[in-house]
This record gives C-alpha cells, structure tokens and sequence, in this order.
C-alpha cells in the first residue's frame, strides 16, 4: 500500500502531490510503493520536528535505499519559504519535470505546502500562477493551499527568479573570464589577509589554462547574468574554487553556488558537503551552515576544513 498521488496534467514528465508517507516499519514498503509506481524524485516540505513526530526521521534513507532521491524543503506548517532559499531546488526540480521525471511533493496532510512546492515548480516552467492553482486544485479534489500567504507566494517566486543569476555548466570560453574573476578577487579580496607573494602564486595558479585542466576534472558551474559573476566546482560531495566577481559580492550568489552543487551532491546520497575554506572565505561558509573539522596547510598557507551535513 502507498499513499495516494494527486497528479497534475503536465506536458512531460510527471508532479504529484501526497499526504506524508506512512512512517515506522511501514517506511520502507511505502518508498518502494512508489518507486513502483514510477516516482523518480521525492520532495518532504516537513520540518525535522514534525518527521521526528510522525516517525519519518529515516526517510531520506528509506527513498534512496528504494531508488528514489530526496529532496528536503522544510517549511513550517501554514508558513511559505523564503523564495531566495528554495529557488536553487525548484529550478533543478523543474528541470528534470522537464526532462521527465516524475517529482512528488508531500506535507503533512498534502494540501498547503505539497501544493506550494508543486505550484512553485509549475510556475518555474511557465505556467501562470492562476493556472497552476487550477490544475491542483483539478487533481487534489479540494481547494489549495492552506492560506492567502501561500496563494500569493508563487509571485514571488517569479521575482526572484528574474532577479537571480542562472547557474549553467562551465564552457571552455569561460576559461579567462572566470580566471579574470579568480584574480580580481584574490587581489582585492583575499589580499585584507594574505601576503603579496601568496597572492601572486595564488594569481599565477588559475590562469585559464588551469581553469580548464580543473574543469576537465571536476563539474564546474559559472553564475551568469549579463555576464558570468561567480564560479565554483565540486568532486562528489568536495567544494572546490569558490569565487564570487568582488562586484557581485552581497547579492547571494556565493549562496546560490553552494546551494546548486549541495543539492547535486545530496540527490547522489552523500551525507555532507565539505569543502576547504581560505582565512578570507572561512567566515562565508560558517553563516552558510558549514562548521570546522580541522586545519590544514597548503602551498598557499593556513586554510579550514569545514562541513555541512546534508537532508
């Protein structure tokens, strides 16, 4: 047995909304209900309180050990999200829509924030806010979401999307506009705490024909916006080359960087991120989440290793 998925007419792929699985012994039999079904990506909106009450703490493990990925959003009950915070995963959840996967949503009871989520991701992939409330209503059987905060949140969403950098995959015309970041910002940035000499063997080090070695290593992202503004990469669940254009600096697009490969990494069922931090940096990546494990030396001096778990 499985909990009931309220589908929604979409093009491709497949979005469903859903009342909390059922927790406990009966976790396992319901992930692999559905991913029988054909559910590919499982999206809990509950907080980590409310899976600890209704005893849905393991199920990041129970949908991953029956193949599906998770993804958490935590919204608090009758609460909407912070749109900055969750646009990274509804962009990415749109996407594979798209694609044609088929992304479910659940909540508590699978009214409020399963719809919000299911909304958000419909807008994202050009649906009028209007519609995509009438399509889950159309497929839920009752109105949604809970409140008028909710009904009007998807307007904001769209806000910040326009207003928000998009992160694509590295290019290897990217190679010196990114190495020219990657300069700019040890110089101006990263020079308040190291050396002159540091700085030059650290600006010596990315020139762009390194940038495309580490790229042909490593997935590599750039954040663009009339022009690409940040970059950073990853080897698993490792954060590599995290800079921000010091003109770009405070507009969150470090935490979108971050955000973006978190996401990738934790769909891949690693448990945390870690990710080396410089003096300068150290402070950026403690306000993201990430806490000290230890220390390290380099040919470029003193730096931090830090983590953050993972949903």
């Amino acid at each position: 047995m499985r909990a009931t998925l309220f589908t929604v007419d979409v093009p491709s792929g497949g979005l469903s909304t859903m009342a909390k699985p059922r927790g406990g012994d009966w976790l396992d039999d319901e992930m692999a209900a559905l991913r029988a079904a054909g559910v590919d990506v499982l999206v809990c909106a509950l907080t980590d309180d409310e899976r600890a009450e209704v005893d849905l703490t393991g199920e990041a493990d129970a949908a991953r050990a029956a193949g599906l990925e998770f993804v958490s959003i935590p919204i608090p009950d009758r609460a909407v999200p912070d749109p900055a915070a969750v646009l990274p995963d509804l962009r990415r959840l749109a996407g594979q829509v798209r694609g044609g996967a088929h992304v479910v949503t659940h909540c508590r009871i699978g009214i409020g924030r399963a719809s919000l989520l299911a909304a958000g991701i419909l807008v994202l992939n050009g649906v009028p806010a209007g519609e995509a409330w009438r399509l889950l209503e159309r497929a839920r059987g009752l109105a949604v979401p809970d409140t008028p905060q909710q009904r009007d949140w998807p307007a904001d969403l769209l806000r910040q999307a326009r207003d928000e950098p998009a992160i694509r995959r590295f290019e290897a015309a990217d190679a010196p506009v990114v190495a020219g970041i990657i300069e700019r910002c040890l110089r101006e940035v990263n020079s308040r705490d190291y050396s002159a000499d540091i700085i030059e063997r650290m600006c010596a080090h990315f020139d762009p024909a390194r940038i495309a070695e580490l790229a042909a290593q490593r997935e590599m992202f750039v954040a663009t916006a009339d022009g690409i503004l940040g970059t950073v990469s990853r080897d698993g669940n490792k954060v590599y080359t995290m800079f921000v254009h010091p003109d770009a600096i405070g507009r969150g697009i470090g935490r979108l960087l971050m955000r973006h490969i978190e996401a990738l990494a934790a769909a891949e069922g690693h448990e945390f991120m870690e990710t080396g931090a410089s003096i300068t940096a150290h402070e950026f990546y403690q306000r993201l989440g990430y806490v000290d494990v230890r220390t390290s030396d380099t040919e470029f001096g003193f730096n931090f290793i830090l983590r953050r778990p993972l949903p």
